[in-house]
């Protein structure tokens, strides 16, 4: 179950009022040390030199040892490290010049062998530029001899031999290209004469138009038109058409231009005819294609005609509309011409007038290489660069593999420089431009000495780099691997070596550690001389020193040392006979003070109470007297219960012991009044009132250690007697020092410290003596000035602030600033509690959707219009309230953060809903407070039965929280989960007796006051105050709150049936309700009759869940009447307090003379209370099953005030009465406010 009201929630409070709290006129003697905060470190208040003592030990004996085991570590780790780094660097060396090895051979074998291509391509096409030389040599030669035989006969005749009238029979052009063609991958072979002037065109043309009509086309493919493969709108065009352009866009064939429309083209303008070629790789014959219409084929023979040297184009990509439509494709595969120049002959000197064609190749670079690929090639990254600004990266792949032999081709993978940038340091290249000896070959010697180039051709290099697959072959894992399998060696071997000293350390370890924490112990419970003593003497009586000589030279030894505290911490458990041989550690101090401080009216406090609230209370102020007493160099003998002692002047003297003492006394019953009014913001009600009382003795004082199983420090003797029975006839808020106390502070000159008590009080064992009130710096105005009341002027007042003001003053908190401070104090526990319940509520509704501010606020609307037609608060009660089902969706959910409005709008009607509780003695805002602590208390106590299975195994943790919590609301009928409910309770625990009048129902319905009519005179108080509650809460300023509390219509509807049902059940007086809850009663708990027949036991036939929703009905009603009647099932003084109100209360009832007199029938109506009601209703929650030992408790108390009032319930009953009289001596006229009895009840209800 989510505990309602965290013990912790607050404490920061407790901490600042601890820092608050000063010490108010400090002598010489302590120099005005002020209170620290009770979050110091507890080590640091330690006394200097004590606590340390074990940590100095282990220093001094573990030095050495761990300077050593330091170096050997650093050893070890440095030859490990040393040689992991060693063989991870000297393997991975290996791998890296493995892989540049490789890789430098494969880039030299593929660059030599472009080297090597690129030669030979040279070289075929000038083996056809021979031939096409040749064949023109020849034609000048026959044209020569017929000028010649012309002659003979007389007859002129010019030479006519032109250049571009070349044509080898088409078979021998065959012959000499096939073979080329395959050895050096050309895709396409040709000649193209070079035509400079548009005669030359002209008769070019003629020349090809007779050369066809003679010789035929030079195409071997079936030109058909049933040839579905051949473009037969390109088959037309023919050599008697002329020369012939493709338009690059359209692809439309036309006649090429003149020579004047392409001077923009080409400078200077020719033309470049392709006339005999090895196409058959075309679909149809390129015949007559002007080659210096493609920029790319134009530029290159301009630069081969200006170098006069062959030379290679820019690199192309074959998809244009030529390509598709003589070849048949038009892949982007990028390409290169080659144009090898073809000289000619002057017809009559024989020599070399310049370049009359070019055989033109054309090559794609993915089969440019046909050499064969050296293994491994397809590894690396070719990238092919050349002087015109073009780079395409190509990657060798492998297309074909026979055996080990394989068949490897260059795949394009994109244009530019693409290889991996980590390899830029690898690079392996050609030269530009290097050619062999094939340019000096084909330069015209007769004319190079008076030709200089003025055009730069386009040069390329090959440049290859090696790829990440060709690392990953030889840079691998193995130097780490080679690395972890060594460090791995090292550090086994090492753990070896280490694992004996770890064995022998953790033993040490283990045996400081007991040591420290003795030490702890002992320096917690005995001083530092008495310490000493029982190192020496333990030693002494090891086992391990049984000799006597040892046993003498220890005894000698004057401190502590290793094998001292090692013997101390190593004997055995218990009083041992060899140890109780020995003589005991004790000492007589002459002169010392004993200090007992007790918590006044604790045990009744303790008992509305939670033990975490109790523990919690006593260690904050008991730490907080630790602090102080360690400060000022006070012992602290011990604390039982709620007892502290104390003692000054041992175990070394000091001659100020008993002003030290008071002093401190003095400042600790400071810090209890800071301390207990914060908490209480968290302890509930009346923790701000408790006070202590002190008792000071001085005198001669034994002091020793009672050794056995539990060895401690102990006072004996008279002093520390007559010091305890001082503290219980002290008074609370005071310190009571016997006569030889005052002797020693009349010495040292603080006489205005004392005040004799006006009487002689009887202690136990030293008979009448005089006793004194002591408050130091009684006479400096400055103490009385900060508010804390210490000692009143009337020295032997004994009244308690619980009974001497009220708290929960009527209506606009009247009253003296204390009264007013108490009543706040209460109203923030109030808020506090409310507001962590509210948490949990937001906390378990999560994430389920909430409907409309307006449509909520229609539901509450028409709840109020219902009230105005006359529904009254009785209609909304219900029988048997519904328990929603278990459901996971709020375990282990993350806390609700609410809105800080909602705080505020909640103390405000806090706030409101206290200033509606009338100045009544009982049925008041302290009593309502009273009853959610008792509400909260017993909510914390509702656990499950025995059976729950907390250890669930073999599921998530989630599951198992889940698991747990599905077992807790099955055993509690629900309540556990109900958070809507828990916060209702207490909800209505605040509210229920709001503007009570302090009369009962029955007197109300007797003088027929409005409010009885207006509610059918019944339950006429707890409907009242559920109206005027309910009202408050739906005004507009708590819309935040509200919205909190519900989120819609069903919650709110909800929320309004379990207030209502918690409120009723505070009225146990009416016979109606009365007999439903019997009946209700019996339905759910009751056993079943030995009668066989089901009228008997009507719980057998309801349904299951209606039956557990029943219970859970009884349970929670059971849960506010409990807590209603609290008060007289807890401690004695408890029930002694409330009941006086409550008789006090009935006294003025009768004064306003619509009761009888109390006392008559006062002593019997509580026993027969406590015999019909309250022992019953105890023995129910037990029966409920769900409030554990609360029923024990209750009952127990119930019983035991019972047994008490039967015994002193008549004397208590008169001193009442004599209070009540003295009290109201003018009867009616001494009750404030009111003179008469109709004036009590003028306004009947409270303005809102």
């Amino acid at each position: 179950m989510t505990n309602l009201a965290s013990p912790e929630d607050g404490l920061a409070d407790v901490e600042n009022a601890k820092m608050s709290i000063q010490d108010d006129g400090s002598d010489s003697s302590d120099g005005g040390t002020t209170f620290s905060s009770v979050g110091m470190d507890r080590s640091s208040s330690s006394s200097a030199g004590d606590s340390d003592a074990p940590e100095k030990l282990v220093r001094r004996e573990n030095q050495y040892i761990l300077a050593t085991r330091v170096i050997v570590v650093l050893l070890l780790v440095a030859a490990a490290i040393g040689t992991t780094v060693f063989i991870y660097r000297y393997a991975k060396t290996n791998e890296e010049q493995d892989f540049e090895s490789d890789y430098q051979a494969v880039a030299t074998t593929i660059l030599d062998s472009f080297n090597t291509d690129i030669t030979l391509k040279f070289f075929c096409a000038k083996t056809l530029s021979a031939i096409m030389s040749a064949k023109h040599e020849e034609e000048v030669a026959k044209d020569l001899a017929v000028v010649a035989a012309l002659a003979e006969h007389g007859i002129e005749h010019e030479a006519k031999a032109a250049p571009w009238k070349i044509t080898v029979p088409h078979s021998q052009f065959l012959q000499a290209t096939s073979e080329a063609k395959w050895l050096i991958n050309a895709h396409y072979i040709g000649y193209s004469p070079l035509l400079f002037q548009e005669s030359h065109r002209e008769e070019f043309e003629t020349y090809a138009a007779d050369y066809q009509k003679q010789n035929g086309l030079f195409f071997e493919t079936d030109l058909s038109e049933d040839n579905d493969d051949v473009n037969q709108d390109a088959i037309g065009w023919n050599a008697s058409k002329g020369l012939f352009v493709v338009d690059p866009s359209s692809g439309e064939v036309s006649s090429a231009p003149t020579l004047d429309s392409t001077n923009e083209t080409v400078v200077p303008p020719f033309y470049s005819p392709l006339w005999q070629a090895d196409a058959r790789s075309a679909q149809i014959s390129p015949t007559m294609y002007d080659q210096a219409s493609d920029m790319i084929r134009a530029t290159a023979l301009r630069q081969m005609i200006d170098r006069r040297e062959p030379v290679l184009s820019e690199t192309f990509l074959r998809n244009t509309t030529y390509y598709d439509t003589y070849f048949g494709a038009s892949d982007p595969v990028p390409g290169v011409y080659m144009h090898f120049p073809v000289h000619t002959l002057d017809v009559e000197t024989g020599q070399g007038t310049g370049i009359i064609g070019s055989v033109v190749m054309e090559f794609l670079w993915e089969s440019f290489l046909t050499s064969i690929y050296p293994p491994n090639s397809e590894n690396v990254h070719i990238v092919i660069e050349n002087t015109c600004g073009q780079t395409y990266t190509y990657v060798v792949n492998v297309e074909n593999q026979i055996g080990d032999y394989k068949e490897h081709r260059m795949v394009l993978v994109g244009a530019g420089d693409l290889h991996e940038t980590k390899f830029d340091d690898y690079v392996q290249s050609t030269d530009y431009g290097y050619f062999g000896d094939v340019v000096w070959f084909s330069k015209v010697p007769s004319l190079d000495e008076e030709h200089e180039s003025t055009l730069e051709s386009c040069l390329y290099r090959f440049v290859v780099y090696p790829t990440q697959a060709m690392e990953d072959q030889y840079i691998s894992n193995d130097p780490v691997l080679y690395a972890v399998v060594t460090f791995v060696i090292f550090f086994f071997v090492s753990g070896v070596l280490l694992l004996y000293d770890h064995i022998v350390r953790k033993r040490q370890k283990k045996i400081m550690e007991a040591a420290a924490r003795t030490n702890q112990i002992v320096s917690s419970l005995f001083p530092k001389s008495i310490r000493e003593r029982l190192y020496r003497q333990q030693l002494a009586f090891s086992p391990s020193h049984k000799d006597d000589s040892t046993i003498r030279s220890h005894r000698s030894m004057s401190g502590t040392s290793k094998m001292q505290l090692q013997s101390f911490v190593q004997v055995e458990t218990g009083p041992s006979p060899l140890l109780l041989s020995s003589e005991p550690i004790a000492d007589l101090f002459p002169s010392a003070t004993v200090c007992i401080i007790n918590i006044a009216n604790f045990s009744a406090w303790s008992s509305e109470r939670g033990p975490q609230q109790v523990l919690t209370l006593l260690e904050h102020l008991f730490y907080e007297f630790d602090s102080i007493g360690k400060r000022m160099g006070v012992f602290k003998l011990d604390s039982l219960g709620d007892q502290y002692l104390a003692v000054a002047g041992l175990p070394h003297y000091r001659h100020d012991h008993a002003e030290l003492i008071v002093k401190y006394a003095y400042r600790c019953l400071k810090a209890m009044t800071m301390i207990t009014r914060k908490l209480e913001v968290t302890l509930g009600p009346d923790t701000g009132d408790l006070r202590a009382r002190v008792g000071i003795h001085s005198g001669p004082v034994t002091a020793g250690v009672l050794r056995g199983e539990k060895t401690r420090f102990q006072l004996f003797g008279d002093t520390y007697n007559v010091a305890e029975h001082v503290c219980t006839a002290g008074q609370p808020k005071r310190i009571q020092v016997t006569e030889q106390t005052a002797d020693l502070l009349k010495e040292r000159g603080k006489e205005n410290w004392l005040r004799p008590r006006s009487e002689k009080v009887d202690l136990k064992g030293r008979g009448v003596v005089q006793l004194y009130w002591v408050h130091p710096h009684a006479n400096e105005a400055a103490t009385r000035s900060t508010g804390y009341e210490y000692l009143p002027d009337d020295g032997d007042s004994i009244l308690d602030d619980s009974t001497s003001q009220l708290p929960g003053t009527p209506d606009e908190f009247k009253g003296t600033s204390q009264q007013l401070d108490r009543m706040n104090r209460l109203i923030d526990w109030n808020v506090q509690f409310l507001y962590t319940l509210l948490e949990n509520v937001v906390t378990a509704r999560g994430k389920r959707s909430a409907v409309g501010v307006a449509e909520l606020e229609e539901f509450e609307s028409k709840l109020e219009k219902q009230k105005a037609e006359g529904t009254l608060v009785l209609d909304e009660f219900t029988e048997i309230l519904s328990i929603p089902k278990f459901t996971p969706d709020g375990v282990d959910a993350e806390r609700g953060i609410l809105d800080p409005l909602v705080k505020e709008e909640l103390r405000d009607f806090v706030t409101r809903v206290a200033s509606t509780y009338r100045d009544v003695p009982f049925h008041n805002f302290e009593h309502a407070s009273h009853v959610m602590l008792s509400i909260g208390k017993m909510m914390k106590r509702i656990v499950e039965p025995e059976g729950i299975e907390y250890d669930v195994e073999g599921v998530s943790e989630e599951t198992r929280s889940i698991e747990i919590a599905r077992q807790i609301h099955n055993s509690t009928y629900g309540i556990s989960n109900d958070h809507l409910l828990q916060f209702t309770s207490v909800f209505a625990a605040l509210i229920h007796d709001a503007d009570h009048t302090g009369l009962t129902n029955k007197e109300l319905v007797d003088l027929k006051v409005p409010l009885a009519e207006q509610y059918r005179e019944t339950s006429v108080a707890e409907q009242n105050s559920v109206d005027i509650t309910w009202r408050m809460l739906l005004e507009p300023g708590y819309t935040h709150l509200r919205r909190c509390i519900y989120s819609n219509a069903e919650e709110m509807k909800r929320f309004r049936e379990l207030l209502v049902n918690a409120v009723m059940a505070t009225d146990i007086a009416d016979k109606r309700l009365n007999a439903v809850r019997k009946s209700r009663w019996n339905d759910a708990f009751a056993e079943a009759a030995p009668s066989s027949s089901s009228s008997d036991h009507k719980m057998f036939h309801d349904d299951a869940n209606l039956n557990e929703n029943r219970k859970a009905t009884i349970v929670y009603e059971h849960l506010i009447q409990a807590s209603d009647v609290s008060h007289t099932m807890q401690h004695w003084n408890t029930f002694r307090k409330f009941n006086a109100r409550l008789f006090e209360e009935r006294y003025v009832a009768w004064l306003k003379g619509v009761a009888e007199e109390p006392s008559v029938g006062w002593y019997k109506g509580e026993l027969g209370f406590y015999d019909f009601y309250l022992v019953p209703l105890a023995k129910k929650l037990h029966q409920c099953g769900v409030f554990g030992v609360s029923y024990h408790e209750y009952l127990h108390h119930a019983q035991e005030n019972r047994r008490e009032w039967e015994t002193k319930g008549e004397g208590i009953t008169a001193e009442m009465l004599a209070h009540c009289q003295s009290k109201y001596p003018h009867g009616l006229a001494s009750v404030p406010g009111q003179t008469t009895v109709e004036e009590g009840f003028v306004d009947e209800e409270v303005d809102c």
